[in-house]
């Protein structure tokens, strides 16, 4: 993926990150203060939707403890290319000010990435839909491992929260859900993905198309919360659509169809498209975009949750 390319083409996650802005500030104004304020940024990728949350809750934390000093950490996977959010910390963007540093640390949040009770406020958006591993092909037949593969997971993402946060920390995770049926609003983008990708990397490949991504109803989210962890708030907002009002605002399909193409990239961020059918799964999908604009609009069902370490 070229340099800067995610930032670019990733409004929807952005707008999506936003819905989840007001639960961050109420957190911040309500966890206990030390001298020292750790805060955690999970599955930061290259940053560029993590600037502004961390913003928000640096200012209130100074605020509330002038004195303090604020120590951010920005988590991704040991693949993930942290040069892009060294330099947004850098530039103009950056939330960085005296009493605000910033780091990175690489690991899987499906596991614990900070000592015990050390953290005060953890914020994770956009990422807790992909799951650890594939677990079966993705095929209906399958459907119970891949719920399995899923609850697993987030009981893990939920413990490890839970032995990080310190007694009265909060987190908000802004999750891409589904409805009560499973149905997740994006549907007719995914099936458009998946019939190029079929088809660009032939017969032989097909094994190796399954993405792992999960899509969570509400009943799964909470499920697995335990004792350690309370629910302070939950809110099942709309998706915004940035790009889709842009198109009925200007009527320009090629705009629409472009913006479309460029997220739905950068979102799944697949190593086998790079190595080979990149160009060539580019163009199928724009054509099958064009042909069907309205199909194609991102409209994942979203789910905030803001939780308390007890």
């Amino acid at each position: 993926m070229k340099k800067g390319f995610y930032n670019r083409h990733s409004q929807p996650q952005a707008g999506a990150a936003a819905q989840g802005f007001a639960l961050f500030e109420r957190a911040a104004r309500e966890v206990p203060l030390d001298d020292l304020v750790e805060v955690a940024d999970l599955a930061c990728f290259h940053g560029g939707n993590s600037m502004e949350p961390m913003r928000r809750a640096a200012c209130i934390l100074r605020e509330r403890s002038p004195g303090a000093s604020i120590e951010v950490t920005h988590t991704d996977l040991p693949t993930n290319d942290f040069n892009p959010v060294f330099e947004l910390l850098s530039g103009p963007d950056s939330y960085l000010g005296p009493g605000v540093r910033a780091s990175v640390r690489a690991g899987s949040f499906y596991q614990p990435l900070f000592r015990q009770a050390s953290q005060s406020l953890i914020w994770c958006s956009a990422a807790t839909h992909w799951l650890s591993r594939v677990p079966a092909p993705a095929h209906p037949t399958y459907a119970a491992q891949w719920s399995e593969q899923a609850r697993q997971d987030w009981q893990a993402w939920i413990d490890s929260r839970a032995e990080e946060l310190r007694p009265g920390g909060q987190l908000v995770m802004v999750g891409s859900g589904a409805d009560s049926f499973g149905r997740t609003g994006a549907e007719g983008l995914v099936t458009m993905v998946r019939d190029t990708m079929a088809e660009v990397l032939g017969p032989r490949q097909k094994g190796r198309l399954a993405l792992p991504t999960y899509h969570r109803t509400l009943r799964e989210w909470l499920a697995p919360l335990g004792p350690k962890l309370t629910l302070k708030e939950v809110l099942e907002p709309p998706m915004p659509e940035p790009y889709w009002e842009e198109y009925q605002q200007t009527g320009n399909l090629e705009t629409y169809v472009d913006r479309v193409v460029s997220f739905a990239i950068a979102a799944l961020n697949q190593p086998l498209l790079k190595r080979q059918g990149g160009k060539e799964l580019e163009r199928r999908l724009r054509q099958r975009v064009q042909a069907h604009p309205d199909l194609a609009r991102p409209r994942w069902w979203l789910i905030v949750l803001r939780l308390e370490r007890v």
